[in-house]
């Protein structure tokens, strides 16, 4: 995490002394992209980075793939580290994503952020910083500083789409209980946290398509030919993450791609 934030810093100091090599970037970057866009049903995004935190090298990488996008992606684990050691979540933002944020849309590039309040390397587990502090997501002062960090998220670079948790059947099947009912009580109370003050962003948790393989036999296009060593048949990606049931399906679908119905936003 530490590496990664660092990064975004590199980036966001970076900006600032390259800003007319980045806003060309942004203008010629909808001409033939756009029309392509147009003519498909999904969108195409990438998220920022680099082979080292360079700036140069990241701003290659931005040159490369904002031809080629119309969506760009936010996404990370929660900065615990400096949240539990006092930073002010909204500061935090504004410093690590100001810049870049203005660059994509400046870029006229739609922004998901997806939040990840768990371990992104190790599912097993909480995240790294908690552990070496010897905190958990199952704990609500834990859970109400992710719920801060997701509304200072949302009301700052105003995401049009907001994931709250990332591999949340992942997490169901790895991790220990307590983990992933802290997780499924920080997304459902952040989700109200963002609905009273933002009604519009589309909100979602996301799951794992190689843990879907697992337990559902559903066939389509596979994702994953013989790289990761699956059969050439997947599950289908939920367009819709919540309830999470990764075990039962309805209607011929996995449950988690119902839509929301209820007051939680998972379960």
């Amino acid at each position: 995490m530490d590496l990664q934030n660092s990064s975004y810093r590199v980036f966001a100091v970076g900006a600032l002394l390259a800003g007319v090599v980045l806003l060309s970037v942004a203008c010629r970057k909808h001409s033939a992209a756009s029309t392509t866009a147009a003519s498909r049903t999904y969108r195409m995004g990438f998220s920022l980075s680099a082979p080292r935190p360079d700036i140069n090298e990241i701003i290659q990488s931005l040159d490369i793939w904002t031809s080629h996008a119309d969506a760009a992606i936010i996404s990370t684990e929660v900065p615990w580290d400096s949240l539990i050691g006092g930073e002010n979540p909204v500061t935090y933002v504004i410093n690590n994503y100001g810049s870049v944020v203005n660059i994509y849309r400046t870029a006229n590039l739609k922004i998901w952020v997806y939040i990840d309040p768990e371990n992104g390397l190790n599912r097993q587990s909480d995240s790294d910083p908690l552990v070496a502090l010897g905190k958990s997501i199952a704990q609500p002062d834990v859970q109400m500083l992710y719920r801060q960090f997701v509304v200072a998220m949302d009301s700052i670079i105003h995401p049009d789409h907001l994931g709250l948790a990332l591999e949340t059947n992942l997490i169901r099947y790895a991790a220990p209980d307590s983990i992933y009912q802290g997780v499924k009580q920080a997304a459902n109370t952040a989700a109200a946290d963002v609905r009273a003050i933002d009604t519009q962003v589309p909100l979602s948790i996301s799951a794992s398509i190689i843990i879907l393989n697992w337990f559902l036999d559903i066939p389509c296009p596979s994702l994953f030919p013989k790289a990761v060593g699956l059969p050439r048949t997947c599950p289908l990606i939920p367009s819709k993450a919540a309830p999470l049931n990764s075990r039962h399906t309805s209607g011929g679908k996995p449950r988690c791609c119902r839509k929301q119905k209820g007051r939680h936003f998972f379960n």
